[in-house]
């Protein structure tokens, strides 16, 4: 991939962090199966996380390579603090989600195949409160999370970019598409 295709595709991630935190309304994942690299970092900066029991919630950037940056850096230290945060971007490791529950990754279980189920259930909760209410508490919360976006964001992301052009990350991610078959 050339610099510039990585530009490309870092400005619409950063384009996305920020996106989901200026939607007034509120952003309910339901996560069924895993949720890795950057449907991790969606599910994560959803206002309410609903995983089903047999989920689970990763970042493995680094296993090919790739500094865990753009938003696992913004959001992981938020919900599980700077240290359980570094511990599990630094290795990759994928937490299932009743651990990611215990965590603060994930605010509740469902029975798996019933997280979209209960999202839609606690949905429907928030459209019986006072609109301009919850949509004023989403922003006054979320005015945190994008300081915290500007603050670490662009760091992050000229990291990720970095890494993405070593030779290490190309090794890596050639020696995956072999072991699983997928090398042309």
């Amino acid at each position: 991939m050339s610099p510039a295709d990585r530009d490309i595709i870092f400005d619409e991630g950063r384009r996305i962090i920020f996106d989901m935190l200026d939607v007034p309304q509120p952003i309910i994942a339901a996560i069924e199966g895993a949720a890795v690299g950057l449907g991790a970092t969606i599910a994560l900066l959803c206002d309410v996380r609903i995983a089903a029991a047999d989920a689970k919630v990763g970042d493995p950037h680094v296993k090919v390579g790739v500094v865990a940056g753009a938003g696992g850096a913004v959001i992981w230290p938020w919900l599980v603090g700077a240290g359980r945060a570094k511990r599990y971007l630094m290795t990759g490791d994928l937490i299932a989600a009743p651990d990611a529950r215990a965590f603060g990754l994930i605010d509740e279980l469902a029975v798996a195949g019933q997280a979209l189920a209960d999202a839609q259930r606690f949905a429907a909760r928030l459209v019986a409160l006072p609109r301009g209410a919850v949509r004023g508490t989403k922003a006054s919360v979320n005015k945190l999370l994008r300081e915290a976006a500007n603050l670490v964001l662009d760091t992050s992301l000229a990291l990720e970019k970095e890494t993405m052009g070593a030779e290490a990350h190309r090794h890596l991610v050639e020696t995956f598409l072999q072991q699983s078959g997928s090398a042309r």
